[in-house]
C-alpha cells in the first residue's frame, strides 16, 4: 500500500517534543522526506535518531524561527538537500501563565516573536518554493485559545488568534498557485507545554484532572491524535480544504 506522503518534502518547526515530534515521526512513516528544527539540538538529535531507526528519512537543524536569517538558513538547507518543499508544518510555540497586566513587554515581545512571527517568516520563505514547484500544504498549529480564553493566557491566545487569521489570509493569496493553508486547533494535549500550564496552578494534579473532564471525551489527547490530522492536511486526501480551522479537542469548544 502506497504510503500518503511518498515523495513529499517537509518542514515541521518546533519539532524535538510534543505535537512537533510526534508529527516529525508520522510525516516520516507516511514516506515523506522530513526536516525539522528546534532549539532543543540535544532532544532534536535523539529524534532525528530514533526516526531514523525506524527507517524514516529525517534530518534535525537547529533553528529560531523568530530570526529570519535562521529560518532562510533552514528553508536552503531543506531546498537544497531535496530541491523542492511541499509541506510546512509551522508549530513552533511559546506559552507562559500571567494575567495580563503583570505582562513585561520583553515577555509579550517574545510571545508573538515565537508563535506569530515565526509562522509569518517560515510561511514567507517556504511559499516561493512551493510557487514553483506548482503549489503545497501549509498547516500551522493554533489552539483552542484561537477562539476561546483561559486565565492566564490572554497574550498567548491573541497569538493564536492571530495565526488563524494569518493562516486564512495564506489560503486566499495564494490558493489559485496551488498552495493550501490550514491550521489545527488542539485542546489540551499531553506535551511539555501543556504542562508549563499545570506546573503554575497551585495543584497541578487537580487542573489536569479538571482539564481531562472538560473535553467532552472526558480526557486529555495525545500527540500523536494531533499528528493523524496533520497527516491528513498534508497529503492530497484534504485537496479540497484550504483556510480552515479544524478542532482537534475532544470535544472541548463543542461544550463551551
Amino acid at each position: 500500500m502506497m504510503k500518503r506522503l511518498t515523495g513529499k518534502t517537509a518542514i515541521v518547526t518546533g519539532g524535538a517534543s510534543g505535537i512537533g515530534a510526534a508529527t516529525a515521526g508520522a510525516f516520516a512513516a507516511e514516506g515523506a522526506n522530513v526536516v525539522f528544527c528546534d532549539l532543543d539540538e540535544t532532544k532534536g538529535n535523539q529524534l532525528a535518531t530514533a526516526i531514523r531507526n525506524a527507517g524514516g528519512e529525517v534530518h534535525f537543524v537547529p533553528a529560531d524561527v523568530s530570526r529570519s536569517d535562521s529560518v532562510q538558513a533552514l528553508v536552503a538547507f531543506t531546498a537544497g538537500r531535496f530541491g523542492k518543499i511541499d509541506i510546512l508544518f509551522a508549530n513552533a510555540g511559546y506559552q507562559f501563565v500571567k494575567p495580563l497586566a503583570e505582562i513585561e513587554e520583553d515577555e509579550w515581545d517574545r510571545l508573538l516573536a515565537v508563535n506569530l512571527k515565526g509562522v509569518f517568516l517560515c510561511a514567507k520563505y517556504v511559499i516561493p518554493n512551493m510557487v514553483r514547484a506548482g503549489g503545497g500544504s501549509i498547516i500551522a498549529t493554533g489552539s483552542v485559545l484561537s477562539f476561546t480564553a483561559a486565565p492566564g493566557l490572554a497574550a498567548y491566545g491573541a497569538t493564536k488568534a492571530g495565526i488563524v487569521n494569518l493562516i486564512r489570509g495564506i489560503a486566499t493569496d495564494y490558493g489559485q498557485q496551488g498552495i493550501r493553508a490550514n491550521t489545527i486547533c488542539p485542546g489540551c494535549i499531553d506535551t511539555p507545554l501543556a504542562d508549563v500550564f499545570f506546573d503554575s496552578q497551585p495543584d497541578p494534579r487537580a487542573a489536569k484532572q479538571a482539564s481531562a473532564c472538560s473535553h467532552s471525551l472526558g480526557r486529555i489527547g495525545s500527540a500523536a491524535e494531533v499528528a493523524k490530522a496533520a497527516v491528513f492536511l498534508a497529503g492530497d486526501e484534504s485537496s479540497f480544504i484550504t483556510g480552515a480551522a479544524i478542532t482537534v479537542d475532544g470535544g472541548l469548544t463543542a461544550k463551551l
